[in-house]
């Protein structure tokens, strides 16, 4: 079952908080995976976030989309042999929002998301993103999007944002962070 940020685990999305996303709409779209990545053995959370972040911003220039996913850590902690740390990294290819439906296997989740913003402030929405917005598809327009920020949806749960060189992390409005 599809779960979103907004909900609990992963749903990433940003914008004005009159352009939100409708996260039942959003969660009615396809998933796709993307990648597993894995912390390396010693790795802390937050070396494991800056060393993938390239992969979250590689996917998102060469797609336009967000990407997203879960923290995880090992089911039986850390064992010293296992990586401690996966992400799952997913996508419903869309500009504005990003869903995700899991955790790799072995692993369990931190309830600490993550998730990449396009670089581009001003996008001409899909047909997709206009579903992720509960909006018919045929009232397609152009947005300047709040880009290198957190959205209000993005504060319902503890995450990361890459975006705009930057890693940012919050664990509620007023506690953004560059780390």
């Amino acid at each position: 079952m599809k779960t979103l940020i907004a909900t609990a685990l992963m749903v990433a999305a940003f914008a004005a908080s009159a352009h939100e996303v409708d996260v039942k709409e959003a969660s009615s779209l396809p998933v796709y995976d993307v990648t597993t990545l894995y912390s390396v053995v010693g790795e802390t959370r937050t070396e494991f976030v800056k060393r993938i972040a390239p992969d979250f911003v590689k996917y998102t220039d060469e797609t336009g989309h967000e990407a997203c996913g879960v923290i995880s850590v090992l089911k039986n902690g850390a064992d010293g042999v296992n990586p401690t740390f996966s992400i799952k990294m997913q996508t419903i290819k869309a500009q504005i929002a990003c869903a995700g439906d899991g955790v790799a296997e072995g692993y369990t989740s931190m309830g600490t998301t993550i998730h990449s913003h396009p670089q581009k402030r001003v996008v001409r929405l899909t047909a997709i993103d206009m579903k992720a917005r509960g909006t018919p598809a045929g009232k397609l327009r152009t947005e300047t999007l709040a880009n290198c920020e957190f959205s209000d949806q993005d504060y319902q749960s503890a995450g990361y944002l890459i975006t705009c060189g930057k890693v940012l992390y919050q664990t509620g409005r007023g506690t953004d962070k560059e780390i």
